[in-house]
């Protein structure tokens, strides 16, 4: 992996919108810091992109035009335990969310290998994949046109009276 840059927050990716065809996302290091209920975690990931695929993509909520995002990751994380020897795993992370203008991520396949070199061949490799995808899509309502459940459900009553 070429030498990431720092970054925080939403600045991390701040370079990848617009989205087009053929887009570099800049190479990324997140960092990892996690301390909580004597459990820690201390790491970090390094992930590139591209926007490397377009094309129409039929999902539950319709079909849209929609650009491919590819995201590798690598990173090695240590998890350490009050009066327990810590555990480091590395994972390796694949990722292709599909944008569509206007509505955002419609489907995203994820692919992470994890494994624990330090357990050797006692511990194989592990490689899950998820998949998500947009079922539903409706437009936002404004503070003009927006209403509480109790004024809905009382204006439906209000229709059988």
């Amino acid at each position: 992996m070429s030498s990431p840059s720092q970054g925080a927050g939403s600045e991390r990716f701040s370079d990848l919108y617009p989205l087009t065809f053929g887009k570099i996302v800049a190479p990324v290091t997140i960092p990892i810091e996690v301390e909580s209920l004597g459990i820690s975690m201390v790491g970090v990931y390094d992930m590139v992109g591209e926007v490397d695929a377009w094309g129409k993509v039929a999902v539950p909520a319709g079909t849209f035009d929609a650009l491919r995002l590819y995201v590798h990751g690598e990173g090695e994380v240590t998890i350490g335990m009050e009066d327990e020897e810590p555990v480091t795993f590395v994972q390796s992370i694949d990722q292709w969310a599909w944008m569509a203008p206007r509505v955002g991520q419609i489907v995203m396949t994820q692919q992470v290998t994890t494994e624990f070199p330090a357990l050797g061949d006692e511990f194989e490799a592990v490689t899950f994949t998820q998949v998500v995808r947009l079922s539903d899509f409706g437009f936002s309502t404004t503070a003009i046109t927006a209403a509480s459940w109790g004024a809905r459900k009382e204006a439906m009553f209000q229709q059988y009276d």
